[in-house]
């Protein structure tokens, strides 16, 4: 797993941070947003929800949007493709879960401003994947994300094909 952040100035437009994140890490910031939200909507319903599983929901589908990508499905994986500055912000942190890829987008702080806006975007994959397989290839604004599924990446022979 590469974990070095990657920077782009492609002719002088906006720079973008692009890094790996731990999806340990990731969960925990997420599930932080949507407790933090679903907590939001409990106080301005007051009680309206029937329990907080339902404030959970509602948060976590207003929290995490879905992300806006090409998906190009292979043998031993998928190479997810897109434009990062859809995100609109100046970093994006990269997590790959086993049936999931979530972007956290950060916008710099200002002087307005003591904490970033997190930016989240979620694609479901269409195969169970290993997560620190992903590689992550920047070239200016467009990321190209390959993930390998777990078969693949451990050497066993994917099932025959039907002929």
């Amino acid at each position: 797993m590469r974990n070095d952040p990657a920077a782009v100035d492609h002719r002088g437009e906006h720079t973008i941070s692009v890094k790996i994140m731990s999806p340990a890490e990731c969960c925990k910031i997420v599930a932080a947003l949507i407790a933090k939200h679903a907590s939001e909507i409990n106080r301005r319903r007051a009680g309206i929800l029937a329990d907080g599983m339902d404030a959970w929901q509602l948060a976590q589908s207003e929290v995490e949007d879905p992300l806006s990508c090409g998906i190009l499905k292979k043998d031993d994986g998928c190479l997810v493709t897109l434009d990062s500055s859809s995100i609109g912000t100046s970093e994006i942190e990269v997590c790959a879960e086993p049936r999931r890829l979530i972007l956290l987008g950060w916008h710099k702080a200002t002087d307005r401003q003591d904490k970033r806006d997190p930016v989240v975007r979620v694609l479901m994959l269409p195969d169970e994947v290993e997560p620190s397989s992903m590689s992550i290839r920047q070239e200016g604004p467009i990321l190209d994300i390959e993930l390998h599924t777990a078969l693949a990446r451990k050497g066993t022979p994917s099932a025959p094909k039907a002929t």
